[in-house]
C-alpha cells in the first residue's frame, strides 16, 4: 500500500506511513497517520 493509494480511498492526506516487516514470521505490519477523520458511509 501506498500513501496516495489510502488517499485515494479515504479521500484525506496521509501525514506519516510506518511499514515493518519480520522474515521469521512472514508477517507485515502498516500504520497510517491520517490528517483527519476520513468521512465514512452508514449502511
Amino acid at each position: 500500500m501506498s500513501k496516495d493509494l489510502i488517499k485515494e480511498v479515504l479521500g484525506v492526506e496521509v501525514t506519516d506511513f510506518l511499514t515493518d516487516a519480520t522474515l521469521e514470521t512472514g508477517r507485515t505490519g502498516t500504520i497510517a497517520i491520517l490528517e483527519s477523520v476520513p468521512k465514512v458511509l452508514k449502511f
